[in-house]
């Protein structure tokens, strides 16, 4: 072998490897980006089941409770689920956890 034959052949193999280096780094940041929109869906979720539960606290529950009858109750579905996704539990903070631990148990607490 000569001088360019090995210098090719290094070549070759330094591409090779820069190619499936940049093609992994791709497909993590997507992967990534893929797994951050679906905490946010997830987040944009509960959002809305609070939304939904503020709306039953205010026209369903305080104006007849202390007559004894609830006429609708909170849903606690969606922070439920979340709560057993791994992949919501790897991107939330743990203060955020907190506060939606002490959500759900508040609200399991008033139906």
């Amino acid at each position: 072998m000569t001088e360019t034959d090995w210098v090719k052949a290094v070549l070759s193999v330094v591409t090779t490897a820069l190619g499936v280096l940049f093609g992994l780094l791709g497909n993590g940041y997507v992967f990534w980006r893929r797994e951050q929109r679906a905490y946010r869906a997830m987040l944009a979720g509960i959002s809305s089941e609070a939304r939904n539960n503020k709306a039953v606290l205010y026209e369903s529950f305080l104006p007849f409770y202390n007559g004894g009858i609830v006429v609708r109750s909170f849903s606690t579905t969606t922070v439920g689920r979340c709560l057993g996704d791994p992949q919501f539990v790897k991107h939330a903070k743990s203060a955020h956890m907190d506060i939606i631990y002490e959500y759900l148990r508040n609200v399991g607490l008033a139906n």
